[in-house]
């Protein structure tokens, strides 16, 4: 279970039009991507599940959603008034990093748990999409922050399988699908740059 109600992803403050509408499309044409692209449909409500809880996983699905969105529709004339972002990957950059502060100052304000290991590998499965979706490039896969993502991601889930007396449950057999198919499709990706 994501974590306690202390880390409510929307907090108490006012959300902007944009977010809320970048969140409903997230929720309902991101997520269930998810499930088609692991195989397995506990992913969607995963994924949502957290978005809500976890501010780490609401700022990156307000990234992933601005560029899917932008990726299958462009947006012209874009701006947003509450972060002052001009188009869609700037927008995502600024959601990308507020990700990234909220994900560390949990890190820092947690004890290794099982429950932060979870959190930490699907934050970093959802980074690598959000690297993927920025097309974001290096002159090698090794090079790249998707690479970096997966390694970490790869340590933790192995992590994650030695933790004292406790069976793997859903949300752990998700990640190891998630992790899993990226690792494959890494090793694809890495053959076609040689």
């Amino acid at each position: 279970m994501p974590g306690s109600s202390q880390h409510f992803a929307s907090s108490s403050r006012v959300v902007s039009r944009l977010e809320s509408v970048q969140f409903e499309f997230f929720r309902l044409v991101c997520a269930p991507e998810y499930a088609v692209l692991f195989e397995t449909v506990p992913w969607e409500p995963l994924v949502i599940q957290y978005a809500v809880t976890e501010p780490c996983i609401y700022h990156t699905a307000l990234a992933i959603s601005a560029l899917t969105w932008n990726h299958y529709s462009p947006i012209r004339h874009w701006y947003d008034p509450a972060t002052g972002a001009n188009s869609a990957a700037e927008y995502a950059t600024i959601q990308y990093s507020l990700a990234i502060c909220h994900l560390n100052a949990r890190l820092d304000s947690s004890t290794p748990d099982r429950d932060m290991t979870k959190l930490t590998i699907l934050s970093a499965i959802l980074f690598m999409n959000l690297e993927f979706l920025r097309r974001e490039r290096a002159s090698s896969f090794r090079g790249s922050f998707i690479s970096t993502h997966l390694d970490g991601a790869t340590r933790l889930l192995r992590d994650l399988r030695f933790w004292p007396s406790l069976q793997p449950d859903s949300v752990s057999q998700c990640l190891e699908i998630g992790v899993s198919y990226i690792e494959r499709q890494a090793e694809l990706l890495e053959e076609n740059m040689i």
